[in-house]
C-alpha cells in the first residue's frame, strides 16, 4: 500500500510538474505575440513641403530631391507640383543627371506653357539635351545632337527674342558644327575607300541639310564638291569648283584646300 501511494506521489509530481512547464511555454508564447502597436505619422503635403524647404536650407540635395520625388508622386494635386518639378529637374541637372533633367524640363515647358518659367524650363531642357551629345564621340549616334537641334530651332521660332536666344543659338550652331563634322569624316572615308557613289550620296545629304546656313557651311560644301569631282577624275568640274570659292571665299582654308588638293596624288577608285 505504501508503495503505491508512493508511486501515485510521484505520478502527481511528474503531472503537475509538466503542467507548470506547458503553462510557462503558452505564457511565455503569447507574450510574445502580444507587441505594442506602430505609430505611423501621417504624411501631409504641409509636413513634406516644410522638409522639403529644410533640406534646401540644410543644401541637403540628397534628401531633397528624394522628398520632391514622393511629393510629385503622392501630392499631384498640390498647388506647389509645378515648382517641385522645375526644382527636381535643377537638381538632375546639377547632379549630372542629364536623360532625367531633360525630361523633366521638357514635361514641365509642355504641360505649364503660361507658367512664368515655362521659357526657362524649355532653355533647359535644350542645355540637358547638349550636354549629353558632349557625352557621345564625334563619329557615334548623332540623335541626340539631332534631336538637340530640332529644341533649338523651335526655341528661335517660339521666343526668338528670350533672354536665352544667345546661348541657345551658340548651342545650335556648336551641334550643327559637330553634325557636319561626322558627315564630312563619312564623306572622306567613302573617298578614301574608292566607294564614290557613296560619297555622292553622303554628298547630297549634307547639301540637303546644311547648304541653307551658307555663311557657314557652303564653302565647305564647295570644297567637298571640288574632292568628289576629283575623284571622278573631272578636273574641268573640279576646278570650277576652286574657281567659286576664290571667288566667294578668298579666304576660307577650305579655299586653300581645294587648290592644294588638285597638286596632289588624284583618289584611285
Amino acid at each position: 500500500m505504501k508503495q503505491i501511494m508512493k508511486y501515485g506521489y510521484k505520478v502527481l509530481y511528474v503531472v503537475v510538474f509538466g503542467g507548470i512547464l506547458v503553462f510557462s511555454a503558452c505564457s511565455k508564447k503569447n507574450k510574445r505575440k502580444i507587441t505594442k502597436p506602430e505609430i505611423v505619422a501621417e504624411i501631409t503635403a504641409d509636413g513634406l513641403h516644410r522638409d522639403i524647404c529644410l533640406a534646401q536650407k540644410e543644401k541637403n540635395s540628397a534628401r531633397e530631391m528624394i522628398l520632391l520625388e514622393q511629393a510629385i508622386k503622392e501630392f499631384a494635386e498640390s498647388p506647389h507640383v509645378a515648382t517641385y518639378t522645375l526644382r527636381l529637374a535643377d537638381l538632375y541637372l546639377e547632379k549630372d543627371y542629364l536623360t532625367k533633367a531633360y525630361h523633366m524640363y521638357d514635361n514641365f515647358a509642355l504641360l505649364h506653357p503660361t507658367h512664368a518659367y515655362a521659357e526657362y524650363a524649355a532653355y533647359k531642357a535644350i542645355v540637358a539635351q547638349f550636354r549629353q551629345t558632349l557625352k557621345i564621340h564625334r563619329d557615334c549616334d548623332s540623335t541626340t545632337t539631332e534631336e538637340t537641334i530640332k529644341l533649338c530651332n523651335n526655341f528661335m521660332i517660339k521666343v526668338f527674342n528670350s533672354h536665352y536666344a544667345d546661348h541657345v543659338q551658340d548651342i545650335l550652331n556648336t551641334c550643327k558644327e559637330r553634325l557636319m563634322e561626322k558627315e564630312t569624316y563619312i564623306f572622306h572615308q567613302y573617298v578614301r575607300e574608292g566607294k564614290i557613289q557613296s560619297a555622292g550620296k553622303r554628298l547630297a545629304k549634307i547639301k540637303k541639310h546644311f547648304l541653307a546656313d551658307v555663311d557657314v557651311f557652303e564653302s565647305r560644301i564647295l570644297f567637298l564638291e571640288c574632292l568628289l569631282a576629283k575623284a571622278h577624275d573631272d578636273t574641268d568640274r573640279a576646278i570650277e569648283h576652286i574657281e567659286l570659292l576664290q571667288e566667294k571665299y578668298p579666304h576660307s582654308p577650305f579655299t586653300h584646300m581645294a587648290v592644294n588638293s588638285m597638286r596632289s596624288t588624284p583618289f584611285k577608285a
